[in-house]
C-alpha cells in the first residue's frame, strides 16, 4: 500500500512577515548599495571619458569650440546625485523587472537627468 501524500502546511498566519535568514536580508538590503555605487562610478566615468572626448578631438574639428570647464562640485556631487535620484524614484534599485521594461525606465529617467542638468548649467550659467 502506498503512503497517501500528506497536503502542504498552510500558513495559519497569512499577511504576517516570515522570518527571512540573515544572508537574504543582507542581500536586499546591501543590493541596492552595490547597485547605486556603480552607478555613481559609472556617471563619473562618463563625465571624464566626455571631457576627454571634447578636450581631444573635437578641437581638432571644430577649432573655434571653446573649451568646456566644469567645477568637481558638478563632477562629483551635483550630476551624479541627479542621475541616483532619479534612478532610485523609477525604482530600479528595488523592483527586479524584464530587461526592455527596466531599460525604458532608465531611458526615461536618464532623459529627465539631462534636461534637469540643462537646465542647472543655463540658470546658473555654470558653463563658462
Amino acid at each position: 500500500m502506498q503512503p497517501q501524500a500528506q497536503a502542504p502546511a498552510v500558513n495559519a498566519n497569512i499577511g504576517q512577515a516570515v522570518a527571512l535568514p540573515l544572508a537574504v536580508r543582507l542581500g536586499q538590503a546591501l543590493a541596492p548599495l552595490l547597485l547605486a555605487t556603480a552607478d555613481y562610478f559609472a556617471v563619473v566615468a562618463a563625465i571624464y571619458s566626455a571631457a576627454w572626448l571634447r578636450g581631444t578631438f573635437l578641437p581638432k574639428l571644430l577649432p573655434a569650440l571653446l573649451p568646456f570647464h566644469n567645477g568637481y562640485t558638478y563632477i562629483y556631487f551635483v550630476i551624479p546625485v541627479v542621475y541616483l535620484t532619479f534612478i532610485a524614484a523609477q525604482g530600479l534599485y528595488t523592483k527586479r523587472l524584464p530587461f526592455w521594461q527596466g531599460a525604458g525606465l532608465l531611458f526615461k529617467a536618464c532623459n529627465y537627468v539631462i534636461i534637469l542638468v540643462i537646465g542647472i548649467v543655463y540658470f546658473l550659467k555654470t558653463g563658462r
